[in-house]
């Protein structure tokens, strides 16, 4: 199943809440590892 832009922004701003895509990638890569974890389960 793939997804469309949108649906995984929409999924993504879910897990993330108020944390902006900008701010994900400022992280360092263990937390970023930790947010694209929890998208994965989502959509996983």
């Amino acid at each position: 199943m793939s997804l469309t832009d949108e649906e995984a922004r929409g999924a993504i701003m879910e897990v993330l809440g108020n944390l902006e895509i900008p701010q994900v990638k400022s992280l360092s890569g263990r937390e970023r590892n930790v947010v694209l974890k929890r998208v994965k389960e989502i959509k996983g």
